[in-house]
């Protein structure tokens, strides 16, 4: 036997009045629509991105949620639209995320057919077409593009397989990933068990969030909010894919921090995180250093065979190799301190833009 649950949407944005639109009207195209919209702007001009969301034609029964951020970080942001959500299931997308127009009813019959709460978190399957490119302007298709895959030749798998570029880059707090048994009556279901989710293509219990939240000591770009949250909710019950849900990640960058304070974040943080979850510190930042030397040599040759001679992400390693030792020397309420200083001040410095 079934049960009826609702859903809201929960969206942390910055300076993407230009496609936050897109995401909110698909939102309202969905086959199964939301109890609620909650948007939370971290935007200087945050009123008027409300008003274009606002000119949107809204169903009644839908709820219109805009707040202007308490803290312009996505973290603090979707803590501060979960906390204004009402819903059974909460979907954490990003503001250029696309939900295909049965997204959100596949979801939640999952959630549904789960009469004992097994699955705490589920997510939709990325795709590479946007839903709704054959009614967007052309303004509107020009900022984005459907990349080829590059050609696979011997020598790319062979480098492929020889630094293991697939794998990924996350190092699970308690050594290894959670494992929990699939109830027979949800073996039908189209579904399948992964270990953590991306950001872009989020969704929880509400449930959850009782006794988790997303990690706030992140400021502006959070790389690894996402995995950090959704392993430690793994460790409680079931994460999956839904196959029969696609979503489209446009990954626009306008109103983004550089990339090479992004490739610094991105390498950062999860040492951060590391330092303070992980039960055998040692163990971990020997792992981590590890990693990020290995990503310095895919990086290079990345950047090497597409002529990009900034090499802007092998420079983002270098320097975060060096700012390791920095965080291993501390834990606790001290790296707390010494992170968000040194983000305010990496953030801020103009030298280090690219």
């Amino acid at each position: 036997m079934t049960q009826h649950l609702t859903w809201s949407l929960v969206v942390p944005t910055y300076m993407r009045a230009h496609i936050l639109p897109r995401c909110v009207k698909q939102t309202l195209r969905q086959s199964r629509l939301p109890k609620e919209i909650i948007i939370v702007d971290a935007s200087p001009d945050w009123e008027n991105t409300k008003s274009i969301i606002q000119a949107l034609t809204t169903p009644t029964d839908v709820t219109l949620i805009y707040q202007e951020a308490h803290t312009p970080s996505s973290t603090a942001q979707r803590n501060q639209g979960i906390s204004a959500a009402s819903a059974d299931v909460l979907f954490l997308i990003d503001d250029d995320s696309l939900m295909y127009d049965d997204c959100a009813e596949e979801i939640m019959k999952v959630y549904e057919a789960d009469t004992g709460a097994s699955i705490l978190g589920a997510s939709a399957m990325q795709d590479s077409l946007p839903p709704d490119i054959k009614t967007v302007t052309a303004d509107e298709q020009a900022s984005f593009s459907i990349a080829s895959p590059p050609k696979q030749t011997g020598l790319r798998r062979f480098f492929k397989k020889l630094l293991d570029t697939q794998s990924t880059q996350f190092l699970p707090y308690d050594g290894d990933f959670p494992s929990h048994p699939v109830p027979e009556h949800l073996r039908d279901l189209n579904i399948g068990v992964i270990p953590f989710m991306t950001g872009s293509s989020m969704t929880f219990r509400r449930s959850v969030f009782e006794s988790e939240q997303f990690n706030e000591l992140f400021i502006r770009y959070a790389a690894g909010e996402d995995q950090d949250l959704s392993y430690r909710v793994s460790r409680k019950g079931l994460i999956v894919n839904v196959i029969n849900a696609r979503l489209c990640h446009l990954e626009i960058s306008g109103g983004r921090i550089p990339q090479f304070k992004v490739g610094v974040l991105a390498a950062l943080n999860p040492a951060v995180l590391q330092q303070i979850h992980s039960p055998n510190r040692k163990h971990t930042n020997a792992q981590w250093k590890r990693i990020l030397w290995r990503l310095l040599l895919i990086n290079f040759l990345k950047e090497l065979s597409a002529r990009e001679f900034s090499f802007q992400r092998t420079r983002a390693i270098l320097f975060s190799l060096k700012q390791l030792p920095e965080i291993h020397s501390r834990s606790g309420s001290e790296l707390t301190q010494w992170y968000n200083t040194f983000q305010a001040a990496f953030l801020a410095d103009r030298s280090s833009a690219s």
